[in-house]
């Protein structure tokens, strides 16, 4: 069912749901949060997938952004990388609320290494070489294939495998294990009649599979 933007509207949807006999919300990727007002959610068990935090929040699934950061970041130290950069547009690290930086930061933390985050146009590579020059980045965490490709590949690692370029590393998880996941969770909380909003919402975070360059399409 498409998602319906307005109070009343998602009323109606709703009211028309539970007179199918249907009580579990499945609330698909979205490129935008949503605030889902209209729902009686008495009647129903939501689950959400992806890494946007709804209004009224409910529990999750999305990829392990923190550990895919973290781990990409421990993988190009131990290639030699000593100045590792961080380039992603903030407001798409929003989404995550930040745990790709928070990745990121906790392992330089952990080295005693100097964080370095770009903080230009991530649609200029013109100023992106620059920064790099600049900075002597030898290591690069992106989700801009344009940015990726002006790092050597081996030391550029892609945080996910939506238009990864095909001569860097990136960390994989196919949607429909996030999928998966998440009718699991809604199906356990059938089970327990458990419907309405939790009172404590959690996130399943599902770890990415790291890929070498040659092993990907």
């Amino acid at each position: 069912f498409p998602m319906q933007q307005t109070k009343a509207s998602q009323a109606r949807l709703a009211r028309m749901l539970f007179h199918r006999g249907v009580r579990g919300l499945l609330f698909g990727p979205s490129d935008e949060a949503w605030n889902f007002s209209g729902w009686p959610w008495e009647e129903f068990a939501p689950v959400s997938l992806g890494a946007l935090s709804h209004q009224p929040r409910m529990h999750k699934v999305a990829i392990d952004y923190f550990h895919s950061a973290f781990t990409a970041c421990e993988i190009l130290w131990q290639k030699g990388c000593r100045r590792i950069g961080f380039a992603i547009d903030p407001a798409l690290d929003a989404r995550t609320e930040y745990r790709w930086l928070g990745g990121y930061l906790a392992l330089l933390a952990a080295k005693a290494a100097p964080p370095l985050c770009y903080g230009g146009n991530t649609y200029k590579p013109s100023a992106f070489k620059s920064w790099v020059r600049r900075h002597k980045i030898d290591g690069l965490l992106t989700i801009h294939a344009r940015l990726a490709g002006e790092i050597p590949g081996p030391t550029s690692v892609f945080l996910n495998d939506i238009e990864a370029p095909p001569d860097v590393h990136c960390f994989q998880l196919p949607p429909a294990s996030i999928g998966a996941a998440g009718v699991r969770l809604l199906h356990h909380l059938l089970l327990r009649r458990e419907f309405g909003l939790p009172l404590q919402p959690k996130m399943s975070a599902l770890q990415g599979l790291w890929r070498e360059p040659s092993t990907l399409p």
